[in-house]
C-alpha cells in the first residue's frame, strides 16, 4: 500500500509557499486521488485541534506525530547474538518521505536517517526535503544521503535540488522533478568497498597483491563499465561463519557490521537470510575428487569368465562324470576303475591326450564330456582373453554415500569456515555426519588437491572452481596433458552472488547486473579464461620441476596409461602358480606317503620272513 510521511514545520503554516504547490505537482504525478486521501502520514511540530484547516494541501493524513523521536526503534537487547535478531523490519514503509530541515533538527534528522537506513527501506523509499536553500544545500551533502536511493530537495524558493547519475558530482539546481526510476542503477560515482576472501580461482595473489580471478575480474568490469572505484579486502577475512558467542566474522561480518559495501562472493543459506542482502549470480557446486583409477589384472581374473555359481555347478558336473564312469567300470568289471574315471574325465578338461582305452561301458558318456568341455573352455578362453585384454579399474566412490562407507579413505577437507564447512557441521544425515567426523582440515586447496591426486586413497573436498582451479595450476604437466584425477557426483549446490549490508541500497543495482552477467554467459566465460590461465602457468611451473621427485612420479604413470600393450607381471599369474604349487606339493605328500608305506611294507615283510624263518628252524631243531 502506497502511503506518504510527512515531517514538517513550514507546511503547517497557513501561509502560503511555492514548495508547497511544487510538492503537491510531485505528488500527484505518483500517486492517484484515493492514495492521498488514505494514506498520508504527517509528522510536525505545530500540529493541533486546527491541524486540518492549517495544512495547505488538497489532502488530509491518516495518521499524525508531533515528532520523528516518537517512532520507536525496538532494538533487541543483544544486537551481536544472531538468534535474537529480528528478522523484519522495524519501520512501516512509506513510498514518500517529506521531512522539513532547519538548523535545529539538522542533527537529529541524521540520526533518524541512520536508523531508517539499518530498519526501513532506503532502496525503496522517496525522501523529499524541504527548507531554506542554504540550509538544504549543507544538508544535501551528509555522507548518510549516499545510502539512499531516491532523494531530492525542494527549497521554500521554489527550487529543486537533486543529484545526476554520478553520486559525487553534487546536487544539481533544477526546476524539474528529477524521474525516480526504480531500475535505475546507482553506481556512477561511488567508492564502493569490497570484502572477500582470498580463496584462489576466485581471488588469486602474488606476493601480497592481487593478480586475477573470476570474482575479481567480474569487480573490475563493473567498475570501468558502472563508473565506480573500489578497494578490495581480503586481508580480513579469511572465515564467514559465526562464533559461539554470536558475533559474525569474515566477509557476512564485515556486512553485518558494515565495515564493507559488497561481499564478493557469499552463498546462500538460511542463517544468513535475515543478516546480509543476497542476489543470485550462479549455482557453485560442490563435489570431491581423487587420483584416478588405476587399471590392473587381479590375480583372480582367471575365475573371472564365469561366475562362483557356474564354476560350482562345473565342478559338481565333474564329479558326477567320475562318479558315473566309476560305477560303469565298476559293473563292468573293468581294470582300474578308480585310476579311470579320475584321469579320463581330468585329462579330457585339460585337453590331453591319454593312451588309456576307453571301456564299452563308459563310451558314451565319455563323448557327451568331451562335448561338454569344449563349449565350457571355448568360453572360458574367449572371455579370459578380454579381462586380459581390458583391466577391471579399481573401485572409488564417486558419490558421498560410497565414501561414508569406504573408511580405508582419507578425507581432506579444504577449510576456510565458510558456506561448506557450516553445512557439515550443522548437517542432521548420518552420511554427512560420518564424514565431518573424519576431516582433515586442510587451509590451501592446492595442497588439498595434490594430496587427493597424489596419495593413495585420499579426497578433496571444496569448491568445483576451486579444485579444478588447483588441478590446472599444480598437477598439469606441459603438452598434451590430461590430469589424472576423477571428481565425483555434485555433494551439494549453493547459490552464491554478490552480498551486501541489510537494506543496503546496492542490493537491487547488483540484482539487475547479476541477471546480465548470468544470462549472456559472462561467467562460465570468466571461469574459463581463468582455468586457461591457471593450466599455462601451472605448466610453464611444473617445467621447472622436472628434477623433482612429485613430477617424475606424475610423468612416470602418464606414461603408464599411454602404454596400449604391457607385459603380464608375476602377479597376474597368482592363481594359477598357486594352483600349480599346491598341486606339486599335494603329489610330493603323496610320493612320500606312497614311498613311506612302500618302505614300511617291505620292511614289514622282512621282519615277517626273518620271524618265520626263525620259527621254521627252531622248530627243526626240534
Amino acid at each position: 500500500m502506497s502511503s506518504i510521511f510527512y515531517n514538517s514545520q513550514k507546511l503547517t503554516h497557513k501561509d502560503t509557499c511555492i514548495a508547497c504547490l511544487k510538492i503537491e505537482k510531485f505528488l500527484q504525478q505518483h500517486f492517484n486521488a484515493e492514495t492521498l486521501k488514505a494514506n498520508v502520514i504527517v509528522i510536525g511540530h505545530s500540529f493541533g485541534p486546527e491541524f486540518e484547516h492549517k495544512l495547505q494541501f488538497s489532502f488530509l493524513p491518516t495518521l499524525t506525530f508531533s515528532s520523528h523521536e516518537q517512532i520507536q526503534f525496538k532494538l533487541p537487547s543483544n544486537p551481536l547474538f544472531r538468534r535474537q535478531l529480528q528478522k523484519q523490519r522495524y519501520l512501516a514503509h512509506y513510498d514518500v518521505q517529506l521531512m522539513e530541515i532547519t538548523e535545529l533538527n539538522r542533527h537529529s534528522t541524521v540520526k533518524f536517517l541512520q536508523k531508517t537506513i539499518l530498519f526501513g527501506n532506503p532502496s525503496r523509499t522517496r525522501f523529499v526535503f524541504t527548507g531554506e536553500f542554504s540550509t538544504l544545500e549543507i544538508f544535501l551533502h551528509v555522507p548518510v544521503l549516499n545510502d539512499l536511493k531516491f532523494k531530492f530537495g525542494i527549497a521554500w524558493n521554489g527550487e529543486i535540488l537533486f543529484k545526476e547519475k554520478i553520486v559525487t558530482s553534487g546536487f544539481k539546481i533544477k526546476n524539474i522533478f528529477p524521474v525516480l526510476d526504480s531500475n535505475h542503477i546507482n553506481l556512477s560515482g561511488r567508492h564502493l568497498k569490497f570484502a572477500t576472501a582470498p580463496i584462489p580461482p576466485y581471488i588469486t595473489l602474488k606476493h601480497g597483491r592481487i593478480t586475477g580471478g573470476s570474482s575479481y575480474l567480474i569487480a573490475v568490469y563493473l567498475s570501468e563499465k558502472y563508473n565506480f572505484t573500489m578497494e578490495v579486502d581480503f586481508n580480513s577475512f579469511h572465515s564467514t561463519g559465526y562464533m559461539k558467542n554470536g558475533f559474525w566474522t569474515g566477509v557476512t561480518g564485515a556486512l553485518y557490521y558494515r565495515r564493507a559495501d559488497v561481499g564478493l562472493f557469499l552463498g546462500h543459506t538460511l542463517d544468513r537470510y535475515g543478516v546480509v542482502d543476497l542476489t543470485y549470480l550462479i549455482p557453485d557446486i560442490v563435489y570431491f575428487m581423487t587420483r584416478e583409477p588405476k587399471n590392473s589384472i587381479k590375480w583372480q581374473a582367471v575365475f573371472y569368465p564365469y561366475t562362483p555359481r557356474t564354476w560350482l555347478l562345473i565342478l559338481m558336473t565333474y564329479l558326477t562324470v567320475m562318479t558315473t564312469m566309476f560305477v560303469g567300470m565298476k559293473l563292468a568289471n573293468e581294470e582300474h576303475p578308480s585310476r579311470h574315471a579320475l584321469f579320463i574325465p581330468l585329462q579330457i578338461s585339460l585337453d590331453q591326450g591319454f593312451d588309456i582305452r576307453v571301456p564299452k561301458s563308459i563310451k558314451i558318456i565319455t563323448a557327451l564330456w568331451m562335448g561338454f568341455v569344449i563349449v565350457i573352455s571355448t568360453g572360458y578362453r574367449s572371455d579370459l582373453v578380454s579381462y586380459f585384454s581390458f583391466p577391471d579399474p579399481e573401485k572409488i566412490p564417486l558419490e558421498l554415500e560410497a565414501l561414508a562407507g569406504r573408511e580405508d579413505y582419507k578425507v581432506i577437507f579444504h577449510y576456510h569456515a565458510g558456506t561448506v564447512f557450516h553445512y557439515f557441521n550443522t548437517a542432521k544425515s548420518k552420511v554427512l555426519k560420518d564424514i565431518r567426523e573424519r576431516f582433515i582440515l586442510e587451509r590451501s586447496g592446492a595442497k588439498c588437491a595434490i594430496a587427493a591426486a597424489m596419495e593413495p586413497k585420499s579426497v578433496c573436498i571444496s569448491w568445483a572452481l576451486v579444485i579444478s582451479g588447483a588441478v590446472c595450476g599444480n598437477l598439469t604437466l606441459p603438452g598434451a596433458f590430461k590430469p589424472m584425477v576423477v571428481y565425483s557426483k555434485p555433494v551439494v549446490s549453493f547459490t552464491v552472488g554478490f552480498a551486501f549490508p541489510k537494506n543496503s541500497v546496492l542490493t537491487e543495482s547488483f540484482e539487475r547486473i547479476s541477471g546480465y552477467f548470468r544470462d549472456y554467459g559472462l561467467i562460465e566465460k570468466l571461469n574459463s579464461e581463468v582455468q586457461n590461465n591457471f593450466t599455462k602457468e601451472g605448466k610453464s611451473w611444473m617445467r621447472t620441476q622436472r628434477y623433482e621427485d612429485s613430477f617424475k612420479r606424475i610423468e612416470r604413470e602418464w606414461k603408464e596409461k599411454q602404454e596400449k600393450v604391457r607385459p603380464f607381471k608375476l602377479l597376474n599369474f597368482t592363481a594359477v602358480f598357486s594352483i600349480l604349487l599346491s598341486a606339486l606339493s599335494l603329489s610330493f605328500v603323496v610320493f612320500l606317503v606312497e614311498n613311506g608305506i612302500y618302505k614300511w611294507q617291505r620292511l614289514l615283510n622282512t621282519v615277517i620272513f626273518v620271524t618265520t624263518g626263525l620259527f621254521f628252524r627252531g622248530n627243526n631243531d626240534l
